[in-house]
């Protein structure tokens, strides 16, 4: 055996005894580790330690109250970014479901520092806000009025079409999935040339 085999096999066999040592020991009885102060807590002090659980559905429209009373500012900034960027709601929508002036609410946006698009919402953001506010409604249609009222709609013929150079079929098929998630049924949209 070389000099180097013999003192790493004398170091396996130190760092065995050492390990083994622990159980000899009058305490831990073989258990390695440290106890933590929060181990020998009772009960009712880890019950103290855990707060109430309190939730916000930030995916649905709210009242002026109800947006007062969400905790701090982040979340409120975090509620009316995703509205002013997901959705593209403006000034007067957000005070139509808020129920204040449109004043109060660009005092809101301007102190958390919420900007706008000044741009025109498209009929996709349109549909989209549309959708998000009826959430809140408490009377739908049923599906089947909603087939019934899909299939009582004009057809327009090919020939009374008029192409458009501006027309974005991004918010056209936007809006027709749109309408086919609110109303349950199945938008085809069929392009012939």
């Amino acid at each position: 055996m070389s000099s180097v085999e013999s003192v790493f096999y004398k170091d396996v066999a130190e760092k065995k005894r050492t390990a083994r040592g622990v159980y000899s020991k009058k305490t831990h009885n073989g258990k390695a580790g440290c106890r933590l102060p929060s181990e020998s807590l009772t009960a009712k002090e880890k019950a103290a330690l855990n707060g109430p659980v309190v939730s916000y559905n930030l995916s649905k429209p709210m009242t002026w109250g109800q947006y007062r009373a969400l905790p701090n500012d982040q979340t409120r900034a975090l509620y009316l970014t995703k509205l002013v960027r997901d959705i593209g709601a403006k000034d007067c929508m957000l005070s139509k479901m808020f129920g204040v002036s449109d004043k109060t609410v660009f005092n809101e946006r301007t102190r958390l520092g919420i900007a706008t698009t000044r741009s025109r919402a498209t009929n996709a953001a349109r549909l989209a806000w549309e959708t998000f506010i009826g959430q809140s409604e408490k009377v739908q249609e049923s599906p089947a009025e909603a087939t019934e009222n899909v299939q009582n709609t004009a057809e327009i013929a090919p020939e009374n079409v008029q192409s458009t150079p501006d027309v974005r079929w991004e918010d056209l098929f936007a809006a027709a999935k749109l309408l086919g998630e609110r109303y349950g049924v199945t938008v085809r949209i069929e392009v012939t040339a």
